[in-house]
């Protein structure tokens, strides 16, 4: 997509969790940070939005 749309941006979601155990950190907390750092070294602007999960 990149290729065919130069100038476009991915939207990426973090989930939030209203309390964060050692499972969750684990799991859930770096994925999008790790893809946008990725995504980032390719030229491609991320950006990171969080997703509230009331659990």
């Amino acid at each position: 997509m990149a290729r065919e749309f130069p100038r476009s941006t991915v939207f990426a979601g973090q989930s939030v969790f209203r309390q964060t155990g050692i499972i969750s950190r684990l799991l859930h907390n770096e994925t999008a940070f790790v893809i946008q750092q990725e995504l980032r070294w390719k030229g491609i602007n991320t950006v990171i939005l969080p997703i509230r999960i009331n659990i």
